[in-house]
């Protein structure tokens, strides 16, 4: 059993994370809708194992594996971006936000260690960021035609049965 000395940070902190990990079910849904079934499966088990850890952040199993899931999710985002984005616009703007979320990751490490107790913050909009970066992903998978899938959710409802 762990004591309260463990925690790593106090729940008046960690719940507005625990919300933010909630985010990933947004784009998560959008790719299920869409016939992206793998990278929205990732990112419900990545929202839950997330909300999971920092309900109560400490060291953990839940810790491990919520590194362990993130690290799975992020390598299969940035990927699958690779992949996808083909544009020069979309390309800027997908790097402009591997950018931002990068550096707001490193503020909140950076910040938690030096016990700034406005470090979630930037944890939260590293979370927002994600979110984001996802539906630019998803979105430009279903331009390409998603070629895991038959026929996308969006191209379904633009054409009427015939």
């Amino acid at each position: 059993m762990t004591i309260d000395t463990d925690i790593i940070a106090p729940w008046e902190q960690t719940k507005w994370i625990t919300l933010s990990s909630m985010f990933f079910i947004i784009p998560a849904t959008y790719a299920l809708c869409n016939n992206i079934y793998y990278h929205s499966s990732l990112l419900f088990i990545t929202s839950a194992v997330s909300a999971n850890y920092w309900r109560k952040a400490q060291p953990s199993w839940r810790r491990d594996l919520d590194f362990t899931v993130a690290k799975i999710s992020v390598i299969t985002g940035v990927s699958t971006g690779i992949i996808y984005l083909r544009s020069p616009f979309y390309l800027t703007i997908f790097a402009t936000g591997l950018a931002g979320l990068s550096y707001c990751y490193y503020l909140s490490n950076h910040l938690h260690a030096i016990k700034n107790p406005n470090w979630w913050k930037y944890h939260v909009a590293f979370h927002a960021l994600l979110t984001c970066e996802q539906f630019l992903v998803f979105h430009n998978m279903i331009i390409a035609g998603n070629p895991g899938s038959k026929r996308s959710y969006a191209s379904r409802i633009a054409t009427p049965p015939t």
